[in-house]
């Protein structure tokens, strides 16, 4: 009996050790589970909601980031870059030399042309006159200073071009619309001059301008006929008295994007007006970004206001490209630019006259020209109807060098790349009862075109590319960050689960004979 004693009080003291043991291991153990609850469930939880919800407002927090650098005020940066030109701006003017004009108008062989050029200037862009608006817009004048560059250049100023007299094409085209009578006066006052070609400098041609009896004859026009014949300048060049000049581009009314940044360097109105009167419908808006300044690319398409043409171009989305270690997202001009309603019906109100409607591929700006018959197309007829260059010899259209093509930085819009290509064609055309129109055949006659290109320069893209990386290095830290919040919930989903299997196997297994 006294043996019996002895073993139940080592079974008892022995059972008291084991609680006292299993109780400390149950307390560490609630520790190491709430431990464990904590950084998987309640840290991963953290990360994750506050990821997600970052990520989901990334886009307006970035916006925002944007408007600040962006937006146009009298105090930011952008205004300081925008008002002078920051970066090398180069136009290349091409001209085209009408080598046979004797045959071509008496017998009708079809002109042969050649191209010369190109005659490269230095362009700097100055922002005058700026007047802020409580609208969030401001009005301003552009002045432009072109410096000729001979080691650029392929040709000199001196260089001599025959083509089309453009002012006597015009009173051609504004007789057109005179009775008989009045084109019987007009004949008697062409006698004086009625040379359809002429042969000048390309300074004379460009810049500096040259003095020709037809434009006296149109200003005696002019007091003749004030409705149909504009008074004329002194001079005719095709950028005469343009350089340094603050009014030759005409007052810009423009969205500073200070209250909304997608508005960020678009035309309000342009010399006081938001349509143009020479077209109808939608054509007649006045849109788009003013080329300097770009909102954030969000859309497949851009549109830009080009004053040289007075009207807008919209470009397509092309590719991205890789420039300077920035993204940009490159655009350029289809052949709905120029198209007149034949290839897309929604370019058809660009047809000023629905009767004589060019085919696809130039636009005429006559309107905006003082009744010039000027149409504007890509250089030499590029994606225009085959029909304009079959008339002619010399051109040979392709993308490479007569394409038009914008660059933009694809979180801040910046221009990367700049590469603008439009041509000036002369309407030569018969006039009826008019002597010296009358046998001329109906060409689309190249003029000359241009090649305006700027590009980003390394250090301006280095100073760029903080705010450019910040919109895609954002986005992905905050979904790296809601993963990574994913990933803790999910192993301690896991590590939860495999607890509970194993406290689920032990509880199965027989007590010990003390524990009974």
């Amino acid at each position: 009996m006294n043996e019996t004693i002895v073993i139940g009080k080592r079974f008892h003291g022995r059972n008291e050790f084991t609680i006292l043991e299993q109780e400390e291991t149950n307390y560490k153990m609630t520790l190491y589970i709430c431990l464990q609850k904590t950084i998987f469930f309640g840290i991963g939880g953290v990360f994750f909601v506050v990821g997600l919800m970052m990520a989901c407002l990334w886009p307006v927090i970035y916006n925002n980031v944007l408007r600040t650098q962006l937006a146009i005020s009298e105090k930011s940066k952008t205004f300081e870059m925008w008002s002078e030109t920051p970066i090398p701006m180069y136009i290349d003017i091409y001209l085209f030399n009408w080598t046979n004009h004797e045959r071509t108008l008496k017998y009708k062989e079809k002109p042969i042309l050649q191209q010369v050029g190109p005659y490269v200037f230095s362009e700097h862009r100055s922002k005058v006159d700026i007047k802020w608006e409580d609208d969030a817009t401001m009005f301003y004048h552009n002045r432009h200073r072109w410096n000729f560059h001979p080691e650029l250049s392929n040709g000199n100023l001196t260089d001599n071009v025959t083509n089309l007299n453009v002012v006597l094409m015009t009173i051609g085209k504004m007789c057109s619309k005179l009775s008989l009578i009045e084109k019987t006066i007009v004949n008697a006052i062409l006698k004086i001059e009625d040379s359809i070609v002429i042969k000048k400098s390309v300074d004379e041609l460009l810049f500096t301008g040259f003095d020709d009896n037809v434009l006296k004859i149109m200003n005696t026009l002019s007091k003749r006929f004030p409705k149909l014949f504009p008074a004329s300048p002194d001079k005719f060049g095709w950028f005469y008295k343009r350089n340094m000049s603050t009014t030759a581009d005409g007052l810009f009314q423009m969205h500073t994007g200070v209250d909304n940044l997608s508005e960020l360097g678009n035309v309000v109105t342009w010399n006081g007006h938001s349509k143009l009167n020479f077209y109808k419908g939608h054509c007649q808006e006045i849109k788009g970004s003013l080329g300097e300044l770009w909102a954030p690319p969000s859309e497949d398409h851009i549109t830009l206001f080009a004053t040289d043409i007075c009207s807008a171009i919209n470009m397509q989305y092309s590719s991205e490209v890789r420039m300077h270690n920035l993204t940009g997202k490159s655009f350029v001009g289809g052949e709905d630019v120029f198209d007149n309603g034949t290839r897309h019906a929604s370019s058809a109100c660009y047809c000023m006259n629905a009767n004589t409607c060019p085919r696809s591929g130039v636009r005429d700006v006559s309107g905006c020209r003082d009744g010039a018959p000027v149409f504007i197309s890509f250089p030499h007829f590029y994606l225009a109807d085959p029909y304009y260059s079959s008339a002619v010899d010399g051109l040979a259209p392709n993308a490479d060098n007569h394409s038009f093509a914008i660059t933009l930085e694809k979180f801040s819009g910046v221009p990367l790349m700049v590469n603008a290509r439009l041509q000036i064609n002369i309407l030569m055309e018969p006039v009826a009862d008019m002597n010296v129109f009358k046998n001329l055949p109906q060409i689309y006659m190249p003029m000359m075109w241009f090649h305006q290109h700027a590009e980003m320069t390394p250090e301006l893209a280095a100073n760029l590319t903080p705010l450019a990386e910040l919109g895609a290095m954002g986005l992905w830290a905050l979904m790296a960050l809601t993963a990574v919040g994913l990933s803790l919930i999910i192993i301690g989903l896991v590590l939860n689960i495999r607890r509970h299997k194993r406290e689920d196997a032990l509880n199965t297994i027989d007590p010990a004979p003390w524990q009974t």
